[in-house]
């Protein structure tokens, strides 16, 4: 009779959770559909209890645990399929109850679980199921009475609580996701900020390490940044770092991750990208940089890094970029050099 039960969640209207909320939500259900397994018999054992045939409550119970056993070993697919699962096991609790009492309660327990785990759609065709299936059990029973109004309060009744849970959920999943947006943005660009790019990085290594498709870094460095600062006042320098972050934008592909990850140097992630697409972009962004007309102009500087299968670690890759950044900075500013990942970065003069 009584299983599932409720955590992590999905977006609104997604039915796709993340490897670790599936696995959470797979444990949560096999422990509630063994626990209802184990509620059922322990009643069934109790002194006391109807006299009644209770075949059928064996039979669910058994089920209950079967049910159990298939979700645990990972053979059940799908969070929604849970559900159904447990939406029939308790659509059949109710047309075995005798007295039906309190059985129709049992519905929350699947549908909490689904309003907690899947989207919107699922839940709402989730609702659908139950209340078909409810009726149908209901209208099997010749023996109870008042259906309408038994019906009527258990709809009713449930209905209220999945679209509390459903709301909280959105909420909290709102608030969480405004969170994590400002955890990772730095605030006067827009751009993701160091925490996020260091994410993003491992993020794109290991997608490429999966798909075999080569990514690229390059680092960027406003040259003279403080005497901008010094001789015309943090405001201008404010601007001067907003104008780069919308020309990185501007010059970037849709996909490619923008990151400021100190006072004047950016980092652009760009995925599926070999070396010459990478010096590419790199010398594109320097060139509209130094073509730009400010008040107080500032030249970029940068360093590009490249790596196909077998790919560098994160920090590898950073120093390479970087160390060509620098080499860019002592050849005269303004131009774009590209570092080798090895022991000893090989740097390239590419102007």
């Amino acid at each position: 009779m009584k299983r599932l039960g409720r955590s992590a969640r999905t977006p609104a209207g997604a039915a796709t959770p993340g490897f670790e909320e599936a696995r959470l939500a797979r444990t949560i259900a096999a422990v509630m559909f063994l626990a209802g397994a184990v509620t059922v018999m322990l009643v069934l054992a109790a002194p006391d209890v109807d006299p009644s045939d209770h075949t059928g409550f064996r039979v669910i119970a058994a089920l209950a645990v079967l049910g159990a056993a298939v979700i645990w070993l990972g053979r059940l697919e799908g969070l929604a399929a849970i559900v159904v699962y447990g939406i029939g096991l308790v659509s059949a609790a109710v047309y075995v109850a005798k007295p039906i009492s309190g059985t129709p309660s049992f519905y929350l327990w699947p549908l909490l679980f689904g309003a907690y785990f899947v989207g919107r759609r699922w839940v709402l065709a989730m609702l659908a199921l139950a209340w078909t299936a409810f009726g149908i059990a209901l209208a099997l029973r010749p023996d109870v009475e008042m259906r309408a109004i038994l019906f009527m309060d258990t709809v009713i009744t449930i209905s209220v609580a999945v679209a509390v849970v459903v709301f909280l959920r959105e909420r909290v999943s709102e608030l969480v996701g405004h969170l994590r947006h400002s955890a990772i943005t730095d605030p006067l660009t827009g751009l993701v900020n160091r925490r996020g790019f260091e994410e993003a990085l491992e993020r794109e290594l290991a997608r490429a390490a999966r798909t075999g498709a080569p990514v690229a870094l390059v680092v960027f460095d406003l040259d003279h940044f403080k005497q901008l600062n010094d001789t015309h006042g943090h405001a201008a320098g404010d601007r001067a770092l907003v104008a780069f972050a919308k020309l990185l934008r501007r010059s970037a592909r849709r996909g490619d991750v923008l990151a400021r990850i100190g006072g004047e140097e950016f980092a652009a992630i760009l995925y599926d990208a070999d070396a010459n697409a990478a010096l590419a972009f790199a010398e594109r962004v320097v060139e509209r940089q130094r073509a730009g007309d400010r008040e107080a102009p500032l030249t970029v500087s940068a360093g590009v890094a490249a790596a196909t299968p077998p790919l560098p670690s994160r920090d590898q890759l950073f120093e390479a970029a970087d160390r060509a950044l620098y080499a860019a900075k002592r050849a005269g500013r303004a131009r774009v050099r590209l570092g080798e990942i090895a022991r000893t970065a090989v740097l390239t003069d590419t102007g």
